[in-house]
């Protein structure tokens, strides 16, 4: 993971940026977002100034989603970021389109949909790595605890 982020911090804008905001789809409380906010405090550092918010998606309702985005939103119009560092397609789908409308450019990590559940993935502002999943070695795993050998 630390490596992943690493490169994708390199190559991209986050290098010439100073100030950064980080927005979590769930909360620092969460195994996943521990692990890649350690990963972005230890490749960012000192020289940036890091924000982190939470969207808490999680443990808040869907019906709640939008007014959290809504006050996230407004603190990162206060901060006027260099760029925004999104993690999970919660983080996406509910910030990605308004910080590019901002001119705010976006780098993410951990989004599992395509540009249809996703339109701003295609924004020239936008850059980051899509998950996706091993079919192949997730159809080898699936036949050996099947016990099915012509399941596929």
């Amino acid at each position: 993971m630390r490596l992943l982020i690493l490169a994708l911090l390199l190559v991209s804008p986050l290098c010439f940026s100073k100030t950064v905001v980080v927005i979590q789809s769930y909360h620092k409380e969460y195994k996943w977002d521990q692990d890649y906010i350690v990963a972005i405090k230890s490749v960012l550092g000192e020289q940036h100034d890091i924000t982190f918010f939470e969207l808490d998606t999680k443990r808040l309702p869907p019906a709640q989603w939008p007014q959290q985005a809504a006050s996230i939103q407004k603190s990162v119009a206060e901060i006027k970021p260099d760029i925004a560092i999104l993690g999970d397609d919660n983080a996406f789908s509910l910030m990605a389109q308004h910080l590019v409308d901002q001119k705010i450019p976006v780098v993410f990590f951990g989004v599992n949909g395509t540009p249809v559940q996703h339109p701003a993935l295609e924004h020239p502002l936008v850059t980051g790595v899509l998950e996706r999943p091993f079919l192949s070695k997730a159809s080898v795993i699936y036949v050996k605890f099947s016990g099915r050998k012509n399941a596929f």
